[in-house]
């Protein structure tokens, strides 16, 4: 496993190819030169322009995909397309089990989608939207876009603003998420990177970071940061220890999203300030089996570490990273929530290892992560999240008892309906 390199996509070498990563994309020749990528072109702002050992680019653009001319997906969307595909996504969840979702990278043309579904009372669950800013540009343009929005805590109960954020690192199986250490050498064989002293790649330095994040709070935005590596997880809490030394961060209920690998310090950090954190432990699962080559099985240890979170009294609210695809088992990321529990529970990865026991939870544990927890990370765990007189009536219907079936089943459980508002949005009673 490796990602592609120009030499491999010239496969096709008349037509430009850009193979989509995320975080780091691949190019073949074709495609560098119809952007005019070349050896002497700079690497952009937090990006990076990989060269082979002849000094010439050898395709893997690392946050640095804006290079890319003249190779455009070759089908486009218009917002009025968009509509219907969100409306069957959004049912998708409602059929997962999930009462309400959190979007956590919109723009101002996504805002937009979503309000003709709220318009036209087509949102099966809540919604609750973060506003993910372009932070590749400076410091000063990024800070008056701030500071001119008018998003900060708008909407209702169906569909709102919760939350700020910026992407700081790349991601783990890229070999683009910024760490406390190398990569070593399967960073060359599975990631192509050629610097084998390479902690991955840290977006926004820590004082440009501060800036944004320290007008966003003067806007009364609850922060997060996409961080995955241990490094972007420190750089992270350093800005938050900056600005919680001016105004204390905790009633913000700002986070980290995702953290994957924490370490004793940064959970410390966390707890003393009241950060919470978002997580997708189904991760565990999917990961972990290539992950502990690249840094050593001894390097896991706090992997999502969610007892250590939990018996610290951080807040754990739990997700799934859904990026692409409709199954919700099959998808990049799995959006099962039943699934993503069993992580939680079991930690146990593909291969059939459990990942350091002492770090599993308990089943009511779990369950929390997907309910009140989750609730109380979007400000929402007095109208929802458990279910007492006064809250909406959202609820799911399964097909078994989580607390009492066989641990395995967990995985297994399929909703029989779920409701809404009193409504049955999915399957019937």
């Amino acid at each position: 496993m490796r990602f592609p390199t120009r030499h491999d996509l010239d496969v096709t070498p008349d037509h430009p190819v850009a193979f989509d990563g995320s975080y780091v994309w691949g190019a073949n020749s074709l495609a560098l030169k119809i952007s005019g990528i070349t050896h002497d072109t700079p690497n952009p702002p937090g990006g990076e322009i990989v060269k082979g050992p002849d000094g010439e680019p050898n395709g893997i653009l690392r946050n640095a995909s804006q290079l890319l001319k003249g190779v455009a997906r070759s089908e486009t969307f218009s917002a009025e397309d968009k509509v219907p595909a969100l409306a069957k996504m959004l049912q998708l969840y409602a059929a997962a089990g999930l009462t309400a979702v959190g979007d956590r990278a919109v723009t101002p043309a996504g805002v937009a989608v979503y309000e003709k579904l709220k318009s036209r009372q087509q949102l099966p669950v809540r919604v609750i939207l973060t506003w993910r800013i372009n932070a590749a540009r400076s410091v000063e343009q990024v800070v008056s876009e701030i500071q001119a929005s008018s998003w900060t805590n708008q909407g209702d109960d169906w569909l709102r603003f919760g939350t700020f954020k910026v992407t700081l690192d790349g991601g783990q199986s890229v070999g683009t998420a910024y760490q406390r250490m190398s990569y070593g050498a399967f960073g060359r064989q599975f990631y192509g990177q050629t610097d084998p002293d390479s902690r991955g790649t840290l977006f926004i330095d820590s004082e440009k970071l501060y800036r944004i994040m320290r007008a966003a709070r003067n806007r009364a935005w609850q922060l997060t940061a996409h961080v995955q590596g241990g490094g972007a997880v420190d750089t992270l809490l350093d800005v938050f220890q900056r600005l919680d030394r001016e105004k204390p961060i905790a009633p913000s209920r700002s986070h980290v999203m995702h953290g994957s690998l924490m370490s004793e310090d940064a959970l410390n950090r966390m707890q003393r300030m009241g950060v919470i954190v978002d997580v997708q432990p189904g991760w565990l699962y999917f990961d972990v089996p290539a992950l502990k080559w690249v840094f050593g099985l001894e390097n896991m240890r706090y992997f999502f570490p969610l007892r250590s979170h939990i018996d610290r009294g951080i807040i754990a609210a739990g997700g799934s990273d859904h990026m692409i695809g409709h199954d919700k088992n099959e998808a990049v990321n799995p959006f099962n929530p039943f699934f993503n529990m069993w992580a939680s529970i079991t930690r146990r990865t593909r291969e059939g290892e459990v990942i350091y026991a002492q770090e599993k939870i308990t089943r009511q544990e779990a369950l929390k992560m997907w309910t009140i927890w989750a609730a109380y990370l979007q400000f929402g765990e007095k109208t929802r999240g458990s279910l007492e007189a006064g809250k909406f009536a959202d609820l799911v219907v399964i097909d078994r008892d989580f607390l009492g079936c066989a641990e395995d089943d967990i995985r297994r459980i399929e909703p029989l309906a779920t409701i809404v508002n009193g409504r049955v949005v999915w399957g019937r009673l």
